[in-house]
């Protein structure tokens, strides 16, 4: 093996310094490596004794959602920022109230669901006290705007509840009526419509009835021609005698209450029929002469009655 010069021992030894150097000084090479962290994307950080940090699931993670169903699902997450290392929640009371302030009441016929209890997990580490809470098929027969609620409470009898709360809106559509029939009487410049009333079975705790619809030779929207309560025959006859010629098409529809009036069954999957009338009117108006009740007022006091006659 070849004798190393005498400069060769010197780099040798210089490098070999170095290396200690590096080996005895870790955290100045982890420095280098580190990625600065912008604050904005810290976590956010709660004061002791708050609960920001608690939330719903969807579909009540915001207000006034509308839902088309009359079963849903209620879960979500209460935190709490401890003020001690032993706090935590010891039980939610998961609940759905009507809404004050929106002026409709549910009646009898619309029961609220009963409170549901979830017992806490008990104490936990960390300076967050979190629960989980699920409540399934949460079940409301009527349509009209609640408050979802979910209150927590600590292990501390002397410290507050706290209650979050999200207002929603329930607007059931009701069942389709089906059976529709159309006559025309040519001579009486009148036509005859008759349906199906809903069976029992469908026929929601806010049901109000049914609204007969019109539309005229000149197309374009549905008017509303008459109404009558779920007792009422179902039966309309709605006198022509001076409307223009030309094709007027039909359709019935079933009403139920809401939060913001009524609602009414899907255009969808509701029948609907044409009859043609021809000659001219026997006065020389242009419209037909039957007046539209709101289908809101049906089987209530006040309003117009219809033109419309059931014989």
């Amino acid at each position: 093996m070849p004798e190393r010069t005498p400069g060769a021992r010197v780099l040798g030894a210089i490098a070999a310094g170095l290396l200690v150097g590096v080996l005895a000084a870790p955290g100045a090479l982890a420095q280098t490596d580190e990625v600065p962290v912008d604050p904005e994307d810290q976590p956010e950080q709660h004061p002791p004794g708050s609960w920001d940090g608690s939330s719903f699931d969807e579909p009540f993670h915001e207000d006034d959602v509308t839902l088309r169903r009359a079963s849903v699902d209620v879960s979500g997450t209460l935190r709490y920022r401890k003020t001690g290392p032993a706090d935590f929640i010891d039980e939610v009371e998961v609940r759905v109230v009507d809404d004050p302030g929106d002026g409709h009441t549910p009646g009898e016929a619309c029961p609220l669901p009963a409170p549901a209890t979830i017992e806490g997990d008990g104490p936990r580490p960390g300076w967050d006290a979190e629960q989980r809470f699920e409540v399934l098929d949460v079940v409301l027969p009527c349509n009209g705007r609640y408050l979802v609620q979910a209150e927590g409470s600590l292990e501390d009898p002397d410290a507050p509840a706290h209650t979050m709360e999200r207002s929603f809106v329930v607007a059931v559509l009701p069942e389709s009526v089906t059976g529709l029939d159309v006559a025309l009487d040519r001579q009486a410049r009148s036509v005859t419509v008759t349906f199906q009333p809903l069976d029992p079975a469908d026929v929601a705790p806010d049901a109000i009835g049914y609204v007969l619809e019109r539309r005229g030779p000149a197309g374009g929207a549905f008017d509303d021609v008459a109404a009558t309560g779920l007792d009422g025959e179902p039966r309309f006859v709605d006198p022509l005698t001076d409307a223009p010629a030309g094709g007027y098409t039909y359709r019935v529809r079933s009403v139920r209450g809401g939060a913001d009036g009524e609602v009414r069954s899907s255009i969808i999957h509701t029948e609907s029929a044409t009859v043609s009338v021809e000659g001219d009117p026997t006065t020389a108006t242009s419209a037909p002469t039957t007046t539209a009740r709101r289908a809101g007022a049906i089987g209530g006091s006040g309003g117009r009655r219809p033109a419309v006659t059931r014989p």
